[in-house]
């Protein structure tokens, strides 16, 4: 398992920022702040949406290591609200690195690159005082979805009658900014080969994902796309949409599981589903399985067939499944696969039906059990 790989199952107990004494005032980004730290070579510019980014011509982390620095904060608020939003943009920066990637580096690999990153300035905010479920002379204040809405209710004969909704921008509680940036160093040249900085404003309903978004682009990601759409007629089976290639039998195939791409590497989420990040990494592994099984040869470290699935960012009960030969580029499968689980076991399911309907392609296979 690579350095990476095990950082990345880590993270959910990830280690204490470092924390650097600093009593400035939050930074503004007129310019790059201490630009020592990225070293020489950089033509900065503003990109894809942030402030300052800057990537070496003809970057690509494809089936190269990566290891991970500690995040430094320079300075900030409280300690535990630090601690979470830098974990927060820790995971953005990870996961955009390994989507880049693709695939885990086999184990014993030295590493070709570091991923740094620090915290310049974090400011927290009261924004509103409201609260859901406040009334207010005729309004009512009820939460839906990453919104407040204004319920003006209009009352008459001692009842209640039609309301109007209106949506209301702010929301109650805080407003955090913070003034991050994130380096890649060349390992074996000490030179950096991507970097950025910029500002980020969180509230507890609204984590932008850009940084994932941009290192993923800015590290080769974009330049192998995984196209999911097909023509093919996809045929309904268990509750999934599948599409095999014509006599398609995958008895004794090595299949090598790549890490799965985020659909919308640039929306939003809450601070909750953020912490749930690092499906890319955990899917494949759920997939594989602990458990040895002669009839799917399944790995993700090796195989003569690609198996990579995408899935919502935001949480949904879909993703979607391509197959195809690594060497011919052929597309041998495609699935829309469609749970009615959530939390935890919606993973799981995933798992589980992608397994049964691989192993339908083995000719006298039973199918896989279930749990």
């Amino acid at each position: 398992m690579s350095a990476l790989l095990g950082i990345l199952l880590s993270l959910p107990a990830c280690r204490k920022p470092q924390v650097e004494a600093s009593g400035a005032r939050p930074i503004q980004a007129a310019a790059v702040q201490d630009p020592a730290w990225f070293g020489e070579g950089i033509d900065w510019s503003p990109r894809l949406g942030l402030d300052f980014a800057w990537a070496a011509e003809g970057l690509d982390v494809r089936g190269k290591s990566v290891e991970l620095a500690p995040w430094t904060v320079v300075a900030g608020g409280p300690p535990r609200h630090r601690e979470s939003v830098v974990q927060i943009l820790q995971r953005q920066a990870v996961e955009g690195v390994a989507l880049a990637q693709e695939m885990q580096v086999p184990a014993g690999n030295p590493p070709a690159y570091r991923l740094e990153g620090r915290i310049l300035s974090l400011d927290r905010r009261t924004r509103v005082g409201a609260k859901a479920g406040q009334v207010a002379y005729n309004t009512l204040l009820v939460p839906v979805d990453a919104t407040l809405i204004l319920l003006a209710i209009a009352s008459g004969g001692g009842g209640m009658e039609k309301g109007m909704i209106m949506p209301m921008e702010d929301v109650p509680g805080y407003r955090t900014e913070v003034l991050y940036q994130v380096r890649l160093q060349d390992l074996a040249t000490g030179r950096p080969v991507l970097a950025i900085q910029s500002w980020a404003r969180f509230d507890s309903l609204h984590v932008p994902r850009t940084l994932r978004g941009v290192i993923f682009t800015l590290a080769g990601g974009s330049q192998n796309p995984l196209e999911f759409e097909t023509s093919e007629s996809l045929v309904e089976e268990g509750g999934d949409q599948l599409w095999w290639a014509p006599g398609l039998d995958l008895t004794g195939a090595w299949i090598r599981c790549l890490n799965w791409k985020g659909e919308d590497l640039w929306g939003e989420a809450t601070e909750a589903q953020e912490r749930q990040g690092l499906l890319a990494i955990r899917m494949p592994d759920l997939l594989i399985g602990e458990r040895e099984d002669a009839r799917l040869l399944l790995s993700r470290d090796r195989g003569t067939l690609f198996l990579q699935a995408g899935y919502p960012l935001v949480r949904g009960k879909q993703c979607r499944v391509k197959l195809w030969d690594s060497e011919t580029g052929q597309v041998l499968g495609r699935m829309v696969i469609t749970s009615g689980r959530d939390g935890p076991e919606l993973e799981k399911d995933w798992a589980r039906r992608i397994r049964r309907h691989l192993a339908g392609r083995i000719p006298g296979a039973q199918a896989a059990p279930e749990g």
